[in-house]
């Protein structure tokens, strides 16, 4: 078995791929009955897979290193390429669909697989290729320009990720001052920004209004398979986390606030809701053989999984100047190889990802060895995110092998972080609807819509004192607008149900995980609503589940509270339980 490191890389030529699809589309149409479609539909996908490996190893490269100029031109040339094999596929996806053709092959396939190729259909056109192409170039040149962005603090040159640490520490004043080197930074590079969402915006509405739509909203729905629900539904969910989730997120950073003797939360302050979140222990490989322990010993599925992580060092984890400021999980189906990719900075955000990726990646293998085919094998990314983030409350019991002594404390902290930020993944979404609803907005008119959004869901947060935040630009950071339109409230929907798993595994772990074992395996045969009524779990849609969760949460919350008050009255020791389960 090679190491991720030693797989090689070499360049498939566009025009072999599409002379290679137009080859399987003849061999499709001489098929005589479903039986023979369905193998040469197999084989085609199986082809697919090798561009597919190619293509995900050189993005991976790329983004561990931006400066490597051999990756970034293999960037470019993909970026080139990819609009044209894509469409190409997508014509491929067409024959499937036309009436005689599904019939022959609808006993064969899951009825999802039609579905969807229904949606990729008018998704896509010879007639928007060369703008498909400049947004890929546009989202090239701003992850190269966020990945080599550094701050100057302490007398040190920091790249943000390793600037981050400083974010959540325990004094208040080193979260300040961090904060406000990093917010004189970004001044320096708001204007470039302006000028690269400016053209971003123009190119995608461009491309929706070529196919016949209003505005790049609906192309941006069916971008991400929207195959269950609409924006109706998405803002039904926003109202619902107006109503129930911000003001508990209120009431929380009151209720913390007086622990920690803060009256005014500041964006510094917007982690802190114990007097010190803890931090792991142990350098980057020192948590990967935890990790192991872990996952050794918390399942065969998950145990078995972690040996072909370690089998074949698939983790990239160390933070370094000119890797790309992301954290990923990705799999290459042609081998089943798994990857994982990190900036770990020493605070508890390295356990979140580990335990996040690797919930990611257990989905891809258990859809894997289920059988599912190649397009149904990873769901939309609304169901991906329930895999991850269920997988991060799933290994609570586990987090002592990390935070030795304060594992209820980070149990605490998570929780609490995670309510904080369904507001703000709400807020994401509302302002790219208004961005792709209203495509002529000057800066000035998005930063202005994005502090209005800001009062609306964070109203507990003060701005002042730093320019780059009150002027209305922090979403410029946010890397989802740029690169991945609509994908944000899936982390927001996806976490309403894992916190229905937090609060089962509490009553039955075992219950949950058989439930969460049968969501992995199940990949992308179902719809994000038919996979909730699969595991028994309710539609955040709904206004009472919203309503449900919070309560539930608002009740772990103050046990925790409470824990942690009487803690500090009868000691100064860290203990373990502030919130705690075993």
């Amino acid at each position: 078995m090679k190491k991720f490191s030693e797989l090689q890389y070499k360049r498939i030529d566009k025009n072999e791929i599409l002379d290679r699809i137009n080859a399987f589309e003849t061999m499709l149409l001489a098929a005589r009955d479903g039986k023979a479609m369905s193998n040469v539909l197999r084989a085609y996908y199986a082809y697919m897979e090798e561009y597919e490996y190619m293509y995900a190893l050189s993005d991976i490269r790329f983004l561990q290193n931006t400066a490597d100029r051999f990756y970034a031109d293999e960037k470019k040339y993909w970026n080139e390429a990819e609009p044209e094999i894509s469409e190409r596929s997508v014509a491929f996806g067409n024959k499937l669909l036309e009436k005689d053709t599904r019939a022959k092959l609808e006993p064969h396939l899951p009825e999802i697989l039609f579905r969807n190729l229904e949606i990729s259909a008018k998704a896509i056109s010879p007639a928007i290729l060369n703008e498909m192409k400049q947004e890929n170039e546009l989202v090239r040149r701003y992850s190269e320009l966020v990945s080599r962005l550094t701050v100057n603090f302490n007398g040190e040159e920091l790249p943000i990720n390793k600037l981050r640490k400083y974010f959540s520490d325990k004094d208040r004043n080193i979260r300040k001052k961090s904060h406000e080197a990093y917010d004189q930074m970004l001044q320096t590079h708001a204007a470039e920004l302006d000028g690269m969402f400016d053209e971003l915006v123009r190119v995608r509405d461009a491309q929706a209004k070529k196919l016949g739509f209003k505005n790049f909203t609906q192309l941006g729905y069916l971008r991400m398979t929207r195959n269950c629900y609409g924006e109706k539904q998405v803002k039904a969910f926003r109202d619902s986390v107006l109503k129930h989730i911000v003001p508990l997120v209120t009431w929380l950073y009151e209720e913390t606030g007086k622990n920690l003797d803060i009256k005014q939360r500041f964006p510094y302050d917007s982690g802190a809701f114990i007097e010190e979140t803890p931090k792991p222990d142990g350098s980057p490989e020192d948590l990967l053989q935890k990790a192991g322990e872990m996952y050794k010993s918390l399942s065969s599925e998950t145990s078995e999984l972690f040996g072909v992580f370690e089998n074949r060092g698939s983790f990239d984890v160390h933070s370094k100047k000119g890797k790309a400021n992301r954290g990923f999980f990705s799999g290459i189906k042609k081998d089943n190889i798994p990857f994982i990719f990190a900036n770990f900075n020493g605070t508890s955000k390295d356990v979140d990802i580990l335990t996040h990726e690797f919930g990611h990646a257990l989905a891809f293998d258990q859809s894997g060895k289920a059988g599912n085919i190649s397009p149904l094998r990873e769901n939309t990314m609304d169901v991906c995110e329930i895999h991850s983030m269920t997988m991060e409350r799933l290994t609570y019991p586990h987090m002592n092998k990390f935070f030795a002594g304060k594992s209820g404390d980070y149990v605490f902290q998570h929780l609490a972080s995670s309510l904080s930020f369904i507001p703000y993944g709400c807020m994401v979404d509302e302002f790219q609807h208004l961005l792709y609803d209203f495509p002529g907005m000057t800066p000035q008119m998005r930063n202005d819509a994005w502090l209005a959004l800001e009062k609306k869901y964070r109203p507990h947060l003060c701005l002042e004192g730093l320019p780059y935040y009150q002027t209305g630009r922090f979403w410029q950071m946010q890397g989802h607008i740029f690169h991945s339109p609509f994908y944000f409230i899936d982390y927001c929907l996806a976490d309403i149900v894992a916190l229905q798993f937090d609060s089962l595994s509490d009553q039955n772990f075992k219950t949950a995980w058989t439930k969460y074992i049968a969501l992995l395996k199940a990949g992308g045969t179902k719809t994000f609503l038919d996979m909730l009524e699969f595991i028994g779990m309710e539609s955040p849609f709904k206004d009472q589940t919203i309503s449900k969760v919070a309560h539930q949460c608002k009740l772990k919350i103050t046990a925790g509270l409470s824990n942690y008050t009487q803690r500090g009255k009868n000691s100064t020791n860290a203990g373990d339980n502030t919130l705690s389960r075993t």
